[in-house]
Order: structure tokens, then C-alpha cells, then sequence
């Protein structure tokens, strides 16, 4: 028996040149609209290529962050999906891939650097004594988290 492989994109979502996510955005809604554009794109052959392996297996609405399963042999076809994606729940957006993995553990470990310089962007224009306190006890914590997981 041969093992489905899989790809994961972690991509993140912007909405109007905000970072902030819609929160009534749902997983079984990505995958609606996604689907949709597939077929608008690439037609019933993409649509039937995508189908079954279409999953979001992780979304963060705070942050707009989410993480997409597709098919290797057609993660092609979902990227160029992406790249062309304008609207997602009736709202329109843009759609960044910031990381294409073989594994949601690779994934993870992406999100975790992501953070990390985010935070770390952060910090550099906090003013207060108190903001770079909590910041630093962020980057702490994602760094204790990276730890672990390793």
C-alpha cells in the first residue's frame, strides 16, 4: 500500500492592509472558498484533484494565520490558488504563503521563528518600561516552547 503524502502551507490572511483577522472566519469556510476558487481557476479537473485532500488543519482568527493540508503531487495548483485569492467570506483580502512543509511539525516550528521576530520587532518600538517587560516574557516563553518541542 503506498503512503498519501501531503504538503502543508502555512499562509496568512490580510484583510484591507491589516493584519486582524475576520472573526467569523471558519475553518469549514476557507475550504468553501478555496474550493470555489479552484474550480474558477483550474476548473472540475483542479477541483477534482484537490478535492479529498483539501483540509485546514489549523486557523487562528487573532492573527490570521492558518495552516492548509493539500496533496503533494497538486500543491501547485493551491498555491496558484492563493497567490490569485481576493475574497474569503465575502470580504476581500489577500492571502500570503509564508511557509511550504512537508510536515505540520515544520509548520509549527516556522510559526514559532515567525513569532518570535514579530516579537521582536515589537519590542525595538515599545515605549514603555512595562510593554518591553510583557515582550520579553513572550519571547521567553516561545523560547522555552521551542525548546520542548525539540
Amino acid at each position: 500500500m503506498v503512503r498519501l503524502k501531503h504538503r502543508y502551507a502555512t499562509v496568512e490572511i490580510v484583510y484591507g492592509g491589516k493584519r486582524h483577522s475576520d472573526d467569523s472566519l471558519t475553518s469549514k469556510r476557507i475550504v468553501e472558498d478555496l474550493r470555489r476558487a479552484v474550480l474558477a481557476m483550474h476548473g472540475d479537473y483542479g477541483l477534482g484533484c484537490v478535492l479529498r485532500s483539501l483540509h485546514v488543519k489549523y486557523l487562528n482568527v487573532q492573527t490570521g494565520i492558518s495552516i492548509i493540508r493539500v496533496s503533494r503531487d497538486y500543491t501547485k495548483i493551491l498555491l496558484s490558488v492563493l497567490a490569485l485569492l481576493t475574497k474569503l467570506n465575502d470580504v476581500n483580502c489577500s492571502v500570503r504563503v509564508l511557509h511550504l512543509g512537508g510536515t505540520i511539525r515544520s509548520c509549527q516550528r516556522f510559526l514559532i521563528t515567525h513569532n518570535r521576530k514579530a516579537l521582536l520587532r515589537c519590542l525595538e518600538s515599545a515605549q514603555s518600561p512595562a510593554e518591553k517587560g510583557k515582550l520579553v516574557e513572550l519571547i521567553a516563553s516561545l523560547d522555552s516552547a521551542a525548546v520542548k518541542e525539540d
